[in-house]
């Protein structure tokens, strides 16, 4: 167990309405870390400690594409995540800077669905993915951090199953699926990890990071069947492979979406076989 004084805290990287992200640095064998901070004014001492029974689920994740959590600690002042540090710019900052060709953008969002499948496979749902969750980094196509509202496969009963106490789920504030938005909480599941993945591909697509809580809203309320969705504006020469990979993504039913990131991590690699998204130049800050 670690103790959050062990740790010098150099800046702070980022707030949000619930948590605050530091750069810090470890006494004695100076090793760099993020220090992330959940203030037990936010929570009740009850929802901590749920919060770091759930936590614990990122100590079982062994894969290169996915942040290390290496220690925690829950104290009268809140809970402190001891998380690996990453150098890398998030996606959300790439998508402000030069743009890299689609075969880059596709082998980046190859990447992280191959990592958000190896979460699928352990019947583990990440429910928060977004470009401010996603580093670049050199040698790899992305790490996915924001473990925070991952839960387990469908329902509650996997965690339970597991001996972990269940925290009251929350929509969190990067949520995309309409089953998230609409408050249809029964329906989480892998598949709400591909809507989102949808909207990541969509981003990268279009070199973008506009795709507002407003886009995601007018979405869940239309109902399309798969092939029929008319909304989505992709570059021109977009090959049709990929809008069709984007739109059933994009699918308001679930069961009409990819049934987890592994299903869709082979169509984008049939994508990449194709001979028109070859050609692309993809460079990574260190990680």
């Amino acid at each position: 167990m670690c103790h959050h004084n062990e740790f010098e805290l150099i800046e702070e990287v980022s707030r949000t309405h619930y948590s605050i992200l530091y750069k810090a640095r470890r006494r004695g064998n100076n090793q760099l870390v993020f220090l992330r901070h959940f203030p037990s004014s936010l929570y009740p001492n009850s929802e901590i400690e749920d919060f770091d029974y759930q936590t614990k689920l990122q100590f079982s994740f062994d894969h290169p594409n996915l942040q290390k959590l290496i220690d925690l600690e829950v104290t009268t002042e809140g809970l402190w995540l001891v998380l690996e540090f990453l150098e890398g710019s998030t996606l959300e900052e790439w998508l402000v800077g030069p743009k890299i060709g689609v075969a880059g953008s596709v082998q980046i969002a190859q990447g992280i669905t191959r990592a958000v499948g190896y979460l699928h496979k352990l019947a583990i749902v990440h429910c928060n993915l977004s470009p401010s969750s996603i580093y670049l980094c050199e040698g790899l196509p992305g790490k996915i951090a924001g473990f925070g509202y991952a839960r387990g496969r469908g329902c509650d009963a996997d965690l339970a199953g597991q001996g972990l106490p269940v925290r009251r789920y929350e929509v969190p504030p990067n949520a995309r699926a309409p089953e998230q938005l609409n408050g249809s909480l029964n329906e989480i599941s892998p598949a709400t990890d591909v809507y989102a993945l949808g909207t990541i591909l969509y981003q990268l697509i279009n070199w973008t990071n506009e795709f507002s809580t407003s886009q995601v809203l007018e979405i869940s309320q239309t109902r399309l069947s798969i092939g029929e969705r008319k909304s989505l504006s992709l570059p021109a020469g977009c090959p049709p492979r990929l809008a069709a990979i984007c739109s059933k993504c994009l699918q308001v039913s679930p069961q009409h979406r990819y049934a987890d990131a592994n299903a869709l991590a082979e169509d984008l690699a049939s994508a990449l076989a194709i001979d028109e998204l070859l050609g692309g130049n993809t460079q990574f800050d260190s990680c």
